[in-house]
């Protein structure tokens, strides 16, 4: 049993360590030291600026003179880490601009040789470290959350690493927490200043000469031919888009999220955010039009979709929709390309 498990006077036999979900931690390599309910190291984690917080009152004594203070030496900023240039993992999604709400879960999207049991997601602002992300995986997938006690606010970067070497890679952009409840503040997006048309100068047109017209030959008019009325074709109406009914389940497609060229006939990775939303349907869209569903396959913890080959051009769309839950999908913002 784990240090907390039982006290000294049990006859079970104990081992120095925190239960944990995590599922790199084992004892011996082998039996695992907690579940996703029975987990030490992360309720220790989720309490430690809780317990830090409290500060019991001494006794009353007389002011020690306080000497004058030395300045303190400029701290010296550590240098960001350099990355391996063999290492080949990538963060795809969420790859910035993104914000998180505190214990929500998000799925975490990459690519790479790790599994995903091998990676730690890590939560970074100004190249320090400021929380290692509680991870964990939903219906085989990875996903991360932001612990309570992390500050909110904006400026943080998510960073991939793998827990073997030092192989790492950051998002492109950063990132912003909030608290549980709060509603994300949408960026300005800034009014563009318009392009002044100059005023064209007019040509002067030339006085046209009289040209003699002759007079007409009359030319003989031929029987018209009466054209046939093609029967007109019935114009196909599309399936009309549900509307989503707010509530606590909520999906958000990621990618391919509008303007990607995909190949038909091979995996391509698939990325989104659910919460509340059991298991989940991907289907592909035309114009609107429903067509046959991609096939979804798991790589390295990663969900990817196959399109068949007989799909080619423009104007496609992935929805996700719960099974459980009609009203609640997504769609992608806008279209892509397949190509054979």
């Amino acid at each position: 049993k784990d240090v907390m498990a039982y006290p000294n006077g049990c006859a079970t036999a104990r081992f120095n360590f925190f239960s944990s979900s995590d599922p790199d931690l084992k004892y011996n390599g082998t039996w695992p030291t907690g579940t996703a309910t029975e987990d030490n190291a992360r309720a220790l984690n989720e309490r430690r600026f809780t317990v830090a917080g409290f500060m019991p009152e001494g006794p009353t004594s007389t002011p020690t003179p306080v000497p004058t203070p030395t300045p303190a030496p400029t701290p010296v900023p550590t240098p960001a880490p350099t990355p391996d240039p063999t290492c080949n993992l990538q963060v795809i999604s969420p790859n910035g601009g993104q914000t998180f709400t505190i214990n929500q879960p998000y799925l975490f999207s990459y690519s790479g040789s790790s599994a995903p049991t091998g990676v730690q997601v890590l939560l970074m602002r100004n190249g320090a470290l400021v929380k290692a992300l509680y991870q964990n995986h939903i219906n085989g997938v990875l996903h991360f959350t932001v612990p309570t006690g992390t500050p909110v606010g904006s400026g943080y970067t998510l960073r991939m690493k793998s827990r073997a070497n030092s192989c790492f890679d950051d998002a492109d952009a950063t990132v912003s927490v909030i608290a549980a409840g709060a509603t994300p503040v949408p960026t300005p997006v800034p009014t563009p200043t318009p392009t002044p048309v100059p005023t064209p100068t007019p040509t002067p047109v030339p006085t046209p000469v009289p040209t003699p017209v002759p007079t007409p030959v009359p030319t003989p008019v031929p029987t018209p031919v009466p054209t046939p009325v093609p029967t007109p074709v019935p114009t196909p109406v599309p399936t009309p888009t549900p509307t989503p009914t707010p509530g606590a389940c909520s999906i958000q497609v990621l990618s391919p999220n509008g303007g990607e060229t995909l190949k038909t006939g091979v995996l391509n990775p698939l990325g989104y955010t659910a919460a509340n939303a059991g298991t989940i349907k991907v289907d592909l869209f035309r114009d609107g039009k429903q067509l046959n569903s991609p096939s979804i396959t798991m790589v390295n913890g990663q969900p990817h979709f196959k399109i068949p080959k007989d799909y080619k051009g423009t104007g496609f769309k992935l929805r996700l929709k719960s099974n459980s839950k009609p009203t609640c999908f997504d769609e992608s913002d806008g279209t892509f390309t397949l190509t054979p």
